[in-house]
């Protein structure tokens, strides 16, 4: 299903990356874009004004005419457009949404280069950026192919139906290997599951890539520091589209996490553990350090890693593939620890339930007990903070805190009939769910509502960033926020009230439900035969089904390393 084109230009006019299109057509695209963009510069905004009540003069930001609807986002030197061009308005995606990919396509290039790449803008106006981010293309169309489900949730999806035992000793196994390597950051460890198709270069023919999932995740303690949602997103997303990253066996590559520190480095050891296609798994490692001595601390916690899952290593002869007997340089004795017992390999866990088969009859699991033809769960799982971390809470006689949400999706990768075979059904399914998320937020789901929703989250978090006292650090992630996460945040964010919306499509047989409650979100496709109240407790009773089942559909529970000090980015230089 295509969905819209994306184009990312510079100031000048000069193209650096689009979904679809040739260089030549997109050349004069970029033009016009920034013609309109000189033509309509200083108007007045109807939702922003300064401290004395005059309207704020700004950017051009959205045009709706006759079926076409093109969202804009300028930062810095960088602009960025979406263009829907759908013929039905039911079809035609909310201006939230639209502006949602552009804040995801601009993240992805400053998770390859920084925000620092705005510098060189400035001494030199025609700089080509395309030189930066050569051999990454597919990376950015990856961002944009993701299921809708998670774009529009702003969550990942999780490797499931997975024994909580296995995902707990796999957790447990990474927090013990490497809690006493210094300046550890994160550590995640993935999974290739399923596939998807990408196009390549706007042609018919088609590659196959697997999809990456999240069996479990590591984070830091320090709740500022600690891992989002979007930027989790974006290193599974480079993870599978670069396939150079696991073809060697072991990579250190610097990438930049946006919603951490926009300007900064951090440093990934990447460690494909097993390439056997039924399992596929990537172990990956961060740190802000770079040296070689912090290399080869995560080299040697990995291969501990990998003993301890029961997983093989590669044997090709290249010198930065591990060796079984350098697995005797332990950071800790196996014995001493407690882990949870499993009686097979995390790879034979894994291969039972990583098969089309087993995932069809999964959702089918779900699909009959409301009858319905798709569906898009959201469930926010808070980080857990045992004592004795350095955390935001301000209660020193806490025992336990929550640290940062993770947003997780579960949802079909394929379409029941009647949705299978007909796209235009599914792309106004797509959109119905969009604007019953707006419904649920804010009772409104017009483009001049979400306007002025995102105006006033930004003034919020530029009032936050101006605080005084405000460390250097937050100032940064509040700003990148008040430009570049406006609708990832707003999208993200789960009202505190219990809701309730619905759409009724009664002359194409369709009925699309959404509800909310405090950590979740549930938009479900039913039948129009349907009575809306009857629907309604049928979506109930899928969610409590969801909530039951929690344990083996996702990582309920996220660990933290038992660390005292806040360890931060290094700035590109």
């Amino acid at each position: 299903m295509k969905g819209p084109n994306v184009v990312v230009m510079s100031s000048a006019g000069k193209p650096i990356f689009a979904r679809y299109g040739n260089e030549e057509h997109l050349t004069q695209i970029c033009a016009l874009a920034q013609t309109l963009r000189a033509t309509s510069s200083g108007l007045k905004s109807n939702h922003q004004c300064n401290k004395d009540g005059n309207p704020i003069r700004q950017d051009i930001r959205c045009i709706d005419a006759s079926g076409l609807k093109v969202a804009f986002l300028s930062i810095g030197h960088v602009t960025l457009m979406a263009v829907s061009n759908e013929s039905s308005s039911s079809r035609q995606e909310t201006y939230l949404f639209l502006h949602l990919l552009l804040e995801y396509t601009y993240s992805q290039i400053i998770f390859i280069l920084t925000d620092q790449v705005h510098n060189i803008f400035t001494r030199q106006a025609n700089f080509d950026m395309r030189n930066l981010l050569g051999g990454t293309e597919h990376v950015l169309q990856g961002i944009l192919d993701q299921n809708q489900g998670c774009l529009m949730t702003c969550g990942v999806q999780v490797l499931c139906p997975l024994d909580s035992s296995v995902r707990q000793y796999a957790s447990q196994v990474i927090l013990n290997c490497t809690k006493d390597v210094p300046n550890t950051l994160y550590a995640i460890l993935l999974c290739g599951s399923g596939t998807v198709d990408i196009a390549q270069d706007g042609k018919s023919n088609r590659k196959r890539k697997r999809r990456q999932q999240l069996i479990t995740l590591v984070q830091t303690p320090v709740v500022a520091h600690q891992l989002h949602t979007t930027d989790l997103m974006l290193i599974m997303n480079f993870v599978q589209h670069q396939p150079g990253l696991t073809a060697s066996g072991e990579t250190w590559v610097p990438i930049c996490f946006p919603r951490l520190d926009p300007s900064g480095f951090v440093y990934a050891y990447v460690h494909h553990l097993d390439p056997t296609p039924s399992t596929d798994t990537t172990l990956l490692l961060f740190s802000p350090q770079s040296s070689h001595e912090q290399f080869e601390m995560f080299r040697r916690a990995s291969q501990q890693i990998q003993m301890f899952l029961g997983e093989k290593e590669k044997s090709t002869g290249d010198p930065m593939t591990p060796t079984r007997s350098s697995t005797s340089r332990l950071l800790f004795s196996p014995s001493k620890q407690n882990f949870p017992q499993i009686t097979t390999r995390l790879s034979e866990e894994i291969a039972k339930i990583n098969h089309d088969h087993v995932q069809q009859a999964l959702m089918e699991e779900y699909y009959e007990i409301p009858g319905a033809w798709h569906f898009c769960f959201r469930y926010n799982v808070p980080t857990f903070i045992s004592n004795g971390g350095v955390t935001d809470d301000k209660d020193p006689n806490a025992t336990t805190y929550y640290g940062r949400t993770i947003t997780q999706t579960f949802v079909p990768n394929k379409f029941k009939l009647p949705l299978g075979l007909n796209p235009s059904a599914q792309q106004e399914m797509w959109v119905t769910y969009q604007k019953l998320a707006l419904r649920l937020r804010y009772g409104s789901s017009t483009d001049e509502e979400s306007l002025s929703q995102m105006d006033q989250f930004t003034q919020a978090e530029i009032a936050k960033a101006s605080v005084p006292g405000t460390f250097a650090d937050e100032q940064r992630r509040r700003q990148f926020s008040s430009k570049c996460a406006v609708a990832q945040s707003l999208l993200s964010t789960l009202p505190e009230a219990h809701n309730v919306a619905y759409v009724l499509d009664q002359s194409k047989g369709f009925m699309y439900v959404g509800i909310n409650a405090k950590d979740l979100e549930l938009f479900v496709t039913l039948p129009s035969t349907l009575p809306p109240s009857r629907a309604t407790a049928l979506c109930a009773k899928l969610v409590g089904k969801f909530m039951n089942d929690k344990e083996k559909l996702f990582l309920n529970t996220i660990s933290t390393y038992p660390i005292n000090e806040p360890v931060r980015p290094s700035k590109m230089r």
